[in-house]
């Protein structure tokens, strides 16, 4: 099973990088779902290698988990990293245990009807996470 790290990088339309842009240092957020899907997480200062990062890819294929009845709901989305295209069960399974997780918690449990769950099956071309956080690399 692939530890399961949630990385958020706020982010625009992608910008043209120059050559001398292209690496630079950024503060990355994260969190980390232990076991019994309690978050912890921070940031960390790294180098990101923007070159090539640009290219368009192929649409993912999104399941929808969770859904709500009524609009203005919360949208939770896993988006994978790490997964080759035969690890996407793992993943799905991995998605699916920190989700149960979520909502055995308070307050999750009492707002669980107003989270809609999705997941992104995105799938890497090597299994594991290039420049995990939690690691400091």
């Amino acid at each position: 099973m692939h530890p399961l790290t949630l990385v958020a990088f706020a982010a625009a339309a992608a910008p043209q990088l120059s050559q001398e842009q292209s690496v630079r240092e950024e503060i990355v957020y994260y969190d980390r779902a232990d076991a019994q899907g309690r978050l912890s997480g921070g940031r960390v200062r790294m180098t990101v290698d923007h070159r090539g990062r640009f290219a368009p890819t192929p649409p993912a294929e999104v399941t929808t988990l969770r859904q709500s009845e009524t609009e203005n709901r919360i949208d939770l989305v896993f988006v994978g990293d790490g997964y080759t295209a035969p690890e996407l069960e793992g993943y799905a399974q991995d998605v699916d245990a920190l989700v149960a997780g979520y909502f055995l918690e308070e307050p999750y449990v009492t707002y669980a009807p107003y989270f809609n769950v999705h997941r992104v099956d995105v799938v890497s071309n090597e299994s594991g996470v290039d420049h995990d956080p939690y690691f400091g690399i």
